[in-house]
């Protein structure tokens, strides 16, 4: 009986050693605080028609990707160290370093992007959490517009050769019909219309 009591106060020294070293080890931590920013990219992006308006319509309600590429690509984008050294541009006494170490990035059940910035002072991790966020909407809206902006000048281009081909084209069709002493059709159906007047 003696040694069940025995153990018993072992257990109970154990313990008690436990909490104390539990209590003074919290005590000589440092509080850390966590902001939490959420996104999402929409699984259909809005269309544009001018011939159709039924395009132009929203079909269904914007929800979160589920692809996982693109979920990786996106997360890709967060841990880049451009977009870190932007960030830590915008932060004062926070640099690259500290925020690779103190910034997580993760999917939560629904889809959406979390950022996770960590810091002793509560403003601080605010201000990284919103900036993160607000710089990967603007590096994502920057590549979006210019590769539009590409496909526009792209587009034009080929308008402008298309335009030149087409007055080339006229042009020697004008030669060729001056050569043979022929009219054109416009000129025929103006002397024709002339006439019956």
């Amino acid at each position: 009986m003696s040694l069940i009591y025995e153990r018993m106060y072992v257990v109970a020294v154990v313990t008690a050693v436990a909490v104390v070293a539990a209590f003074i080890a919290t005590g000589m931590m440092s509080e850390t605080y966590r902001s939490q920013a959420r996104c999402y990219l929409p699984t259909q992006s809005d269309t544009l028609s001018l011939s159709d308006e039924s395009g132009n319509l929203p079909t269904a309600p914007k929800l979160p990707t589920a692809n996982t590429e693109t979920q990786t690509a996106l997360l890709g984008v967060l841990n880049s160290a451009e977009l870190r050294t932007t960030v830590a541009s915008q932060i004062d006494g926070r640099n690259s370093e500290w925020l690779e170490k103190n910034v997580k990035f993760d999917l939560d059940t629904f889809n959406f992007i979390v950022i996770s910035a960590y810091d002793p002072e509560p403003r601080v991790a605010r201000e990284v959490a919103e900036t993160y966020l607000r710089e990967f909407s603007s590096s994502l809206d920057t590549t979006t517009k210019q590769r539009v902006a590409e496909n526009v000048s792209t587009l034009v281009a080929a308008i402008d050769r298309s335009t030149e081909f087409v007055a080339t084209l006229e042009s020697d069709r004008q030669a060729f019909l001056e050569t043979n002493g022929s009219i054109d059709f416009s000129t025929e159906i103006a002397q024709y219309h002339a006439r019956v007047t």
